[in-house]
């Protein structure tokens, strides 16, 4: 069955790396403002919801607050229906704002960090992309939309505007990394998780 196993933040608003574990029943715990809600609100951001909806809007911009650094990683490590272990992997664009790509292999800590002297640290993007491709491990081109990652995570390309060459890449990545086998759909799941997870929204809607 599909569905996502762990999320991994790496550099991100809490120092080093923090991994939650979601394959099967999770218990988040802690005190009050201890970050339990601001860890929920990277579920939804998985199946397609605008990044910038779930933070509130007293605090900064998703970007600025969970991928601060230029090697900050936000990491889904799913599984596909098809039976294979992906990544989609979030980072931030040079001027601000979010950029995917998924990656055709499993979450492995040795892909994003090395030791030194200094400690352990992330890689940059470009020295992260460059080892994975080789190693021989599939990355995908960096989708730069929102809207272009929830077309792939969701195999749906109804609500896609733009040239068809652009929409044949999309596709061609869907078949590679979306959660569902090519014949399915399954639109509008991020509002689903969205009103689920903050107890608002109507379901008819």
């Amino acid at each position: 069955m599909a569905h996502l196993l762990r999320i991994v933040m790496i550099h991100g608003h809490l120092e080093g790396v923090v991994e939650l574990s979601v394959d099967g029943h999770t218990n988040i715990c802690g005190t009050n403002a201890s970050g339990k809600t601001t860890l929920q609100r990277l579920v939804p951001v998985f199946y397609g919801e605008l990044p910038n909806k779930v933070v509130p809007k007293t605090r900064m911009k998703f970007d600025a607050f969970y991928l601060p650094h230029r090697n900050s990683y936000l990491v889904y490590e799913y599984r596909r229906e098809a039976g294979n272990i992906c990544q989609a992997v979030l980072t931030r664009k040079t001027e601000g704002g979010v950029e995917y790509r998924f990656v055709g292999g499993p979450y492995q800590p040795e892909d994003y960090l090395v030791e030194s002297e200094a400690g352990v640290a992330a890689l940059d993007y470009t020295q992260w992309a460059s080892g994975l491709r080789r190693s021989g491990t599939p990355v995908s081109p960096k989708l730069g939309a929102t809207s272009e990652f929830r077309s792939v995570i969701q195999n749906d390309f109804t609500q896609l505007h733009g040239n068809s060459r652009d929409g044949l890449k999309l596709r061609q990545i869907a078949a590679q990394f979306s959660l569902v086998k090519p014949e399915r759909r399954i639109r509008h799941i991020e509002k689903l998780v969205s009103a689920v997870h903050a107890k608002e929204g109507k379901m008819d809607t």
